[in-house]
C-alpha cells in the first residue's frame, strides 16, 4: 500500500497488528476531509515509546511517526479497567509543543478479545475559532468543536503532545516544581517522592527509558528511583 498524503512507519508495517493497518487509510481520509487545522493520529499501544504509526497534518502538534504516546493517553491506559465500556472520548483539551490550544477526541481500537490495542486521535487547532469568537459569539453555538462533552473518565490534567520521553518526564517534573514554586536543585526527598508517585499514577513508567531519564533529570541514581517506587507500592 502507498500512502502519499500521510506519514507512515513503513519500516515496521509488517509488525503492526492487521486490525490497526486497516485504520491507516482512514488517517489519510480524515486528514483530507477535516483540513489542515486537524491532525489525525494512529497509535499502536504495543509500542508506547514509539506509538505513532501514522499521522496526517503533523504540523498541528509538531510530532512525527515514531513519537511516544501522550501523558493523557497513558492515563487512559492506566484506567482501562474503568473504561471498558467506552468506545471514544470527545472534545478534551490539549496543548501542542508550540503551546497552541487543541481540542482532541480519541476512538478506542480493540481486538476480537476486547483488548485495547490502538487509538485513533483527532487534534484540532482552535486558534482560528477563538479569533472568530471575538468577532461573533454565534460560532460558539454553531460549532460543536467548541463545546466540550462531559465524560466519565476522570483525568485531571490536559493532554500534552510531546516528541520524546525526555519531554514527557520534564513536563511531569515541571508540574510539581510549579506547584511547589521550587527549582529542581531545591527538591528534598519528599518532593522527589511526590514527583515519582505522580509519574507512577499517570502511567509514565509504562514507557521504556523513563527511569533512566528521570534519574538524569532529578540528578539521582536509577537504584534510588526503584527504591522510591518500592516505597510507593508499600504505602
Amino acid at each position: 500500500m502507498n500512502y502519499k498524503d500521510i506519514e507512515v512507519n513503513y519500516m515496521e508495517l509488517h509488525n503492526i497488528n492487521p486490525i490497526l493497518q486497516k485504520y491507516i487509510p482512514l488517517v489519510e481520509f480524515l486528514g483530507n476531509i477535516l483540513g489542515k487545522n486537524s491532525e489525525v493520529v494512529l497509535h499502536d499501544l504495543c509500542n508506547l515509546d514509539n506509538s505513532i504509526i501514522a499521522i496526517s497534518n503533523s504540523h498541528v502538534s509538531g510530532r512525527t511517526v515514531g513519537a511516544p504516546i501522550t501523558n493523557f493517553a497513558l492515563k487512559m491506559i492506566r484506567n482501562e479497567k474503568n473504561n471498558k465500556n467506552k468506545k471514544f472520548i470527545l472534545n478534551y483539551n490539549g496543548y501542542s509543543k508550540f503551546n497552541r490550544e487543541l481540542k482532541s477526541s480519541t476512538f478506542f481500537i480493540r481486538d476480537d478479545k476486547d483488548t485495547l490495542i490502538g487509538l485513533l486521535c483527532i487534534n484540532t487547532d482552535e486558534t482560528i475559532f477563538h479569533k472568530l469568537k471575538d468577532i461573533t459569539s454565534c460560532f460558539e453555538n454553531n460549532f460543536n468543536i467548541l463545546q466540550p462533552e462531559p465524560n466519565n473518565l476522570i483525568l485531571e490534567d490536559t493532554e500534552r503532545f510531546t516528541s520524546s520521553i525526555e519531554e514527557i518526564v520534564e513536563n511531569a517534573i515541571n508540574d510539581v516544581l510549579n506547584m511547589k514554586d521550587k527549582n529542581i536543585d531545591d527538591l528534598n526527598q519528599y518532593d522527589r517522592l511526590e514527583i515519582i508517585a505522580n509519574l507512577n499514577s499517570n502511567g509514565v513508567f509504562l514507557l521504556k527509558g523513563t527511569v533512566t531519564e528521570l534519574a538524569k533529570q532529578l540528578k539521582i541514581s536509577e537504584p534510588t528511583i526503584y527504591r522510591y517506587l518500592q516505597k510507593i507500592k508499600n504505602m
